[in-house]
């Protein structure tokens, strides 16, 4: 048999009825908060009917209660957690010990009656890793996993991080903060947060980009806005990491304009590309060209001033 809070609470009302002589209202209001607590406070305390010395009484009635069933849980959690396990790990992922970061940092987790200890930084790196999860620049967002199990945590831990990150002095990151507010269900966190998690994708593929891929997208940055850069034409045999060293800046809002779902931010880095091409048009008219030796037979060139 499974005891329930309401079952304890059960002698205690039975009691005040027997102490008293209650009327109709306190007697189904009793009856109520046997089943439905909070529902039962609600209609009690918008009930237009009821005087508000009874509305007094009975919510000290119903704050009483709530005492003794917070009571009953913590007793339950105790004995409870007595007969969990402990996973014996003293450091974070990164080989650190624990016992160097500050009480406030750390958090116990419990998973199928088992205690693991984790650091703050750790569960936000994996908390971010897994909501920004993605195939190219396709977002897919899966459930935060305990790395010890590779299960997903439940979603109980999910908001003990969130409400012992908000107990802290750190600033909460904004991905488990939209966790938080699509009630860390992935389905509606995906769909609320679409658009925002591509724009945070586009910068982690720009992260990821090589020199010869960073070549590659600003040669075809430049042919895209060609009109705004006639005077510039980049040889063949132009170092490469010239031409990345000098237009890498430009290469993410490129990459927003290409792929964003925002249009705004398209808009404005749209805007960004075209003044600063046009600057470099103006400003370095022979960027991107080499002057080759015609004294030796070899094709030994020079890059030309820009």
């Amino acid at each position: 048999m499974v005891l329930k809070c309401t079952d304890i609470m059960c002698p205690y009302i039975d009691n005040l009825s027997d102490s008293k002589s209650l009327n109709m209202v306190e007697i189904c209001f009793l009856a109520a908060i046997k089943i439905h607590p909070l529902t039962a406070l609600y209609d009690m305390l918008n009930n237009p009917f009821i005087s508000n010395d009874t509305k007094t009484e009975l919510s000290n009635i119903f704050c009483i209660m709530q005492q003794y069933k917070n009571s009953y849980k913590q007793c339950i959690y105790r004995w409870r957690r007595k007969r969990f396990t402990r996973y014996e790990n003293d450091t974070d992922l990164r080989s650190n010990s624990l016992s160097s970061y500050n009480p406030a940092q750390l958090i116990s987790i419990v998973e199928n009656n088992t205690i693991y200890d984790f650091c703050l930084p750790d569960l936000i790196k994996i908390i971010n890793n897994a909501l920004l999860y993605r195939e190219d620049l396709f977002s897919s967002p899966i459930f935060p996993k305990n790395p010890y199990t590779n299960l997903p945590f439940g979603i109980h831990n999910m908001y003990n991080i969130y409400f012992h990150l908000l107990g802290t002095s750190q600033i909460m990151p904004n991905l488990l903060y939209l966790f938080f507010l699509s009630n860390f269900n992935i389905d509606t966190f995906f769909t609320n947060n679409e658009s925002f998690l591509r724009d945070k994708n586009i910068h982690s593929y720009y992260k990821e980009l090589t020199e010869d891929e960073k070549y590659d997208n600003i040669l075809t940055m430049l042919n895209t806005y060609a009109k705004y850069v006639p005077n510039i034409i980049i040889h063949l045999h132009y170092p490469k990491h010239n031409i990345v060293d000098k237009l890498d800046f430009l290469l993410p809002d490129y990459l927003i304009c290409k792929y964003s779902y925002n249009h705004t931010k398209k808009h404005h880095s749209r805007i960004h590309i075209k003044q600063s091409l046009t600057n470099l048009n103006k400003n370095s008219p022979k960027f991107g060209r080499i002057a080759y030796n015609a004294i030796t037979t070899s094709n030994q060139f020079t890059v030309v001033p820009s």
